[in-house]
Protein backbone atom coordinates (compact mmCIF):
# COMPACT_ATOMS: atom_id res chain seq x y z
CA UNK A 1 0.00 0.00 0.00
CA UNK A 2 0.84 3.50 -0.20
CA UNK A 3 0.79 6.31 1.99
CA UNK A 4 -2.41 8.94 0.79
CA UNK A 5 -0.44 11.83 2.69
CA UNK A 6 2.83 11.42 1.12
CA UNK A 7 2.59 8.94 -1.76
CA UNK A 8 5.21 6.78 -0.47
CA UNK A 9 5.17 2.46 -0.02
CA UNK A 10 4.72 1.45 3.13
CA UNK A 11 3.53 -1.79 4.57
CA UNK A 12 0.00 -3.15 4.38
CA UNK A 13 -2.82 -2.39 6.75
CA UNK A 14 -0.18 0.19 8.67
CA UNK A 15 -1.76 2.87 10.72
CA UNK A 16 0.07 5.48 10.42
CA UNK A 17 2.97 6.41 7.45
CA UNK A 18 6.72 5.40 8.49
CA UNK A 19 8.00 8.16 6.18
CA UNK A 20 5.50 11.53 6.89
CA UNK A 21 4.21 9.73 10.25
CA UNK A 22 0.55 11.08 8.93
CA UNK A 23 -2.30 8.45 9.90
CA UNK A 24 -3.82 6.80 7.19
CA UNK A 25 -7.34 7.00 7.89
CA UNK A 26 -7.88 2.98 7.76
CA UNK A 27 -8.87 0.56 10.13
CA UNK A 28 -5.69 -2.97 10.09
CA UNK A 29 -8.86 -5.18 9.00
CA UNK A 30 -9.85 -2.90 6.26
CA UNK A 31 -7.27 -4.40 3.44
CA UNK A 32 -5.24 -3.45 0.59
CA UNK A 33 -8.43 -1.98 -1.62
CA UNK A 34 -10.23 0.27 0.79
CA UNK A 35 -6.53 1.95 1.20
CA UNK A 36 -6.47 1.55 -3.10
CA UNK A 37 -9.66 3.41 -3.41
CA UNK A 38 -8.75 5.87 -0.75
CA UNK A 39 -5.66 6.33 -2.63
CA UNK A 40 -6.78 6.96 -6.10
CA UNK A 41 -9.43 9.37 -4.47
CA UNK A 42 -6.99 11.51 -2.66
CA UNK A 43 -5.27 11.26 -6.26
CA UNK A 44 -8.35 12.78 -7.84
CA UNK A 45 -8.77 15.59 -5.59
CA UNK A 46 -5.96 16.77 -5.78
CA UNK A 47 -5.52 16.72 -9.94
CA UNK A 48 -9.15 18.52 -9.94
CA UNK A 49 -7.37 20.97 -7.44
CA UNK A 50 -4.44 21.72 -9.29
CA UNK A 51 -6.93 22.51 -12.72
CA UNK A 52 -8.66 24.69 -10.65
CA UNK A 53 -5.43 26.71 -9.66
CA UNK A 54 -4.17 26.60 -13.48
CA UNK A 55 -7.42 27.89 -14.58
CA UNK A 56 -7.53 30.61 -11.71
CA UNK A 57 -3.57 31.64 -13.22
CA UNK A 58 -5.03 32.35 -16.54
CA UNK A 59 -7.45 35.19 -14.78
CA UNK A 60 -4.98 36.68 -14.18
CA UNK A 61 -4.10 35.33 -10.73
CA UNK A 62 -5.36 32.25 -8.22
CA UNK A 63 -7.46 32.29 -5.13
CA UNK A 64 -7.11 34.80 -2.75
CA UNK A 65 -4.48 33.06 -0.11
CA UNK A 66 -2.96 30.73 -2.09
CA UNK A 67 0.55 30.70 -1.99
CA UNK A 68 1.69 29.44 -5.01
CA UNK A 69 3.68 31.00 -7.61
CA UNK A 70 3.17 30.89 -11.53
CA UNK A 71 4.80 31.89 -14.59
CA UNK A 72 2.88 32.51 -17.27
CA UNK A 73 3.76 34.38 -20.39
CA UNK A 74 7.07 35.67 -18.86
CA UNK A 75 4.62 36.88 -16.13
CA UNK A 76 4.35 36.07 -12.50
CA UNK A 77 1.38 35.88 -10.46
CA UNK A 78 0.90 35.54 -6.69
CA UNK A 79 -1.95 34.89 -5.27
CA UNK A 80 -4.38 36.98 -6.40
CA UNK A 81 -2.39 39.99 -7.71
CA UNK A 82 -0.41 39.54 -11.20
CA UNK A 83 3.07 41.27 -11.13
CA UNK A 84 4.13 44.09 -13.60
CA UNK A 85 6.49 42.46 -16.48
CA UNK A 86 10.02 43.92 -15.83
CA UNK A 87 10.05 45.09 -19.46
CA UNK A 88 6.44 47.57 -18.85
CA UNK A 89 8.88 49.26 -16.47
CA UNK A 90 10.90 52.38 -16.71
CA UNK A 91 14.64 50.54 -16.17
CA UNK A 92 17.06 48.51 -17.90
CA UNK A 93 19.15 50.25 -20.77
CA UNK A 94 15.58 52.70 -21.79
CA UNK A 95 16.52 53.95 -18.34
CA UNK A 96 19.96 53.69 -19.13
CA UNK A 97 19.88 55.80 -22.33
CA UNK A 98 17.20 58.41 -21.40
CA UNK A 99 19.52 58.95 -18.44
CA UNK A 100 22.45 59.98 -20.74
CA UNK A 101 20.41 62.13 -22.70
CA UNK A 102 19.35 64.35 -19.85
CA UNK A 103 23.19 64.30 -18.67
CA UNK A 104 23.81 65.04 -21.97
CA UNK A 105 21.10 67.91 -21.93
CA UNK A 106 22.23 69.71 -18.58
CA UNK A 107 25.54 69.75 -20.39
CA UNK A 108 24.28 71.25 -22.94
CA UNK A 109 22.78 74.31 -20.83
CA UNK A 110 25.94 74.38 -18.99
CA UNK A 111 27.82 75.13 -22.39
CA UNK A 112 25.06 78.05 -23.63
CA UNK A 113 25.58 79.63 -20.20
CA UNK A 114 29.51 79.32 -21.15
CA UNK A 115 29.33 80.49 -24.43
CA UNK A 116 27.30 83.63 -23.33
CA UNK A 117 29.60 84.66 -20.67
CA UNK A 118 32.76 84.46 -22.62
CA UNK A 119 34.50 87.37 -23.19
CA UNK A 120 35.58 87.05 -26.61
CA UNK A 121 31.69 85.85 -27.98
CA UNK A 122 30.84 89.49 -25.75
CA UNK A 123 33.86 91.55 -27.91
CA UNK A 124 33.08 90.23 -30.95
CA UNK A 125 28.89 90.72 -31.02
CA UNK A 126 29.71 94.32 -30.07
CA UNK A 127 32.95 95.11 -32.69
CA UNK A 128 35.21 95.84 -29.32
CA UNK A 129 38.90 94.93 -30.35
CA UNK A 130 39.36 96.08 -33.82
CA UNK A 131 35.76 95.41 -35.02
CA UNK A 132 33.49 92.17 -34.78
CA UNK A 133 34.19 89.53 -37.21
CA UNK A 134 31.57 88.04 -39.00
CA UNK A 135 33.01 84.71 -39.13
CA UNK A 136 33.02 84.59 -35.60
CA UNK A 137 30.00 85.90 -34.46
CA UNK A 138 28.61 83.17 -37.12
CA UNK A 139 30.42 80.40 -35.60
CA UNK A 140 29.48 81.72 -32.07
CA UNK A 141 26.00 81.62 -32.92
CA UNK A 142 26.06 78.26 -34.42
CA UNK A 143 27.85 76.89 -31.33
CA UNK A 144 24.78 78.70 -28.92
CA UNK A 145 22.54 76.90 -31.18
CA UNK A 146 23.98 73.54 -30.98
CA UNK A 147 23.99 74.14 -27.28
CA UNK A 148 20.28 74.49 -27.12
CA UNK A 149 19.71 72.00 -29.92
CA UNK A 150 21.62 69.23 -27.26
CA UNK A 151 19.71 70.33 -24.05
CA UNK A 152 16.23 69.95 -26.23
CA UNK A 153 17.41 66.69 -27.47
CA UNK A 154 18.40 65.47 -24.18
CA UNK A 155 15.65 66.46 -21.71
CA UNK A 156 13.14 66.08 -24.42
CA UNK A 157 14.40 62.35 -24.75
CA UNK A 158 14.59 61.45 -21.25
CA UNK A 159 10.80 62.80 -21.22
CA UNK A 160 9.56 61.07 -24.01
CA UNK A 161 10.45 58.34 -23.19
CA UNK A 162 9.99 58.33 -19.00
CA UNK A 163 6.25 59.44 -21.03
CA UNK A 164 5.94 56.27 -23.13
CA UNK A 165 5.16 58.76 -25.90
CA UNK A 166 5.30 57.13 -29.37
CA UNK A 167 6.66 60.18 -30.98
CA UNK A 168 10.18 60.04 -29.36
CA UNK A 169 11.79 57.95 -32.31
CA UNK A 170 10.97 60.60 -34.84
CA UNK A 171 11.99 63.41 -32.79
CA UNK A 172 15.16 61.75 -31.75
CA UNK A 173 15.58 61.60 -35.81
CA UNK A 174 14.86 65.05 -36.21
CA UNK A 175 17.38 66.50 -33.76
CA UNK A 176 19.97 64.21 -34.93
CA UNK A 177 19.66 65.24 -38.27
CA UNK A 178 19.26 69.22 -37.41
CA UNK A 179 22.31 68.52 -35.06
CA UNK A 180 24.57 66.88 -37.85
CA UNK A 181 23.84 69.71 -40.06
CA UNK A 182 25.19 72.38 -37.27
CA UNK A 183 28.28 70.84 -37.42
CA UNK A 184 28.79 70.47 -41.30
CA UNK A 185 27.90 74.56 -40.61
CA UNK A 186 30.23 75.04 -38.09
CA UNK A 187 33.22 73.43 -40.21
CA UNK A 188 33.27 75.18 -43.07
CA UNK A 189 32.90 78.32 -40.54
CA UNK A 190 35.91 77.36 -38.63
CA UNK A 191 37.79 76.36 -42.57
CA UNK A 192 36.99 79.46 -43.65
CA UNK A 193 38.19 81.51 -40.46
CA UNK A 194 41.26 79.73 -40.65
CA UNK A 195 42.09 81.16 -44.33
CA UNK A 196 45.95 80.64 -44.90
CA UNK A 197 46.47 78.30 -41.52
CA UNK A 198 44.11 75.34 -42.84
CA UNK A 199 47.47 73.72 -44.97
CA UNK A 200 49.28 73.97 -41.71
CA UNK A 201 46.68 72.99 -39.20
CA UNK A 202 44.61 70.77 -41.30
CA UNK A 203 41.28 70.61 -39.21
CA UNK A 204 38.97 68.56 -41.80
CA UNK A 205 40.15 64.57 -40.44
CA UNK A 206 39.14 65.71 -36.97
CA UNK A 207 35.76 67.62 -38.35
CA UNK A 208 34.77 65.16 -40.69
CA UNK A 209 35.33 61.92 -37.60
CA UNK A 210 33.55 63.97 -35.33
CA UNK A 211 30.63 63.99 -37.84
CA UNK A 212 31.29 59.97 -38.85
CA UNK A 213 31.10 59.17 -34.83
CA UNK A 214 27.87 61.24 -34.47
CA UNK A 215 26.36 59.33 -37.69
CA UNK A 216 27.67 56.02 -36.14
CA UNK A 217 25.80 56.63 -32.85
CA UNK A 218 22.57 57.56 -34.43
CA UNK A 219 22.51 54.27 -36.59
CA UNK A 220 23.48 52.19 -33.49
CA UNK A 221 20.55 53.92 -31.39
CA UNK A 222 17.91 53.27 -34.51
CA UNK A 223 18.83 49.95 -34.97
CA UNK A 224 18.32 49.62 -30.65
CA UNK A 225 15.20 50.75 -30.90
CA UNK A 226 14.15 49.16 -33.71
CA UNK A 227 15.45 45.68 -32.76
CA UNK A 228 15.23 45.88 -29.08
CA UNK A 229 12.20 43.15 -27.14
CA UNK A 230 12.18 45.49 -24.18
CA UNK A 231 11.87 49.01 -25.95
CA UNK A 232 8.71 47.24 -28.33
CA UNK A 233 7.46 46.02 -24.84
CA UNK A 234 7.34 48.78 -23.09
CA UNK A 235 5.40 51.17 -25.50
CA UNK A 236 2.74 48.66 -25.91
CA UNK A 237 2.34 48.94 -29.73
CA UNK A 238 4.40 50.04 -32.71
CA UNK A 239 3.09 52.45 -33.34
CA UNK A 240 5.90 54.45 -32.61
CA UNK A 241 7.66 53.67 -35.69
CA UNK A 242 5.04 54.83 -38.04
CA UNK A 243 6.11 58.47 -38.34
CA UNK A 244 10.20 58.29 -38.47
CA UNK A 245 12.05 58.86 -41.48
CA UNK A 246 14.55 56.57 -41.71
CA UNK A 247 12.92 53.32 -40.02
CA UNK A 248 9.72 52.92 -40.83
CA UNK A 249 9.54 50.33 -42.82
CA UNK A 250 11.41 47.86 -40.17
CA UNK A 251 9.82 45.01 -38.91
CA UNK A 252 9.77 45.11 -35.10
CA UNK A 253 10.03 42.09 -32.87
CA UNK A 254 7.44 40.30 -31.23
CA UNK A 255 6.84 41.94 -27.66
CA UNK A 256 7.56 39.76 -24.28
CA UNK A 257 3.73 39.65 -23.53
CA UNK A 258 0.43 40.58 -25.33
CA UNK A 259 0.19 44.16 -25.45
CA UNK A 260 -2.85 44.15 -23.48
CA UNK A 261 -1.25 42.35 -20.68
CA UNK A 262 0.79 43.44 -17.50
Amino acid sequence: MYCIHCGKQINEGSRFCTFCGQPQGVNINEGPEYNKSNQQEQQSQQTQQSQQYQQSTQNYGAAPGAEQANYQGGVRYNGAYQLEHPYRRFGGWVLFFAVLWIIGGIISIFGIIASFSSFSFIGDALGLFGGPSIAMIFFEILAVAGGVLGAVCGIGMFYKLYKKDIGFLRFYELMTVISIGLSVLQSIVMVTMMGGLIEFLNPIPSIFGGIIVSIIIFVLMLYYFTHSVHVRTYFRSGAYINNTLFVKNITLPTPAIPDDQN
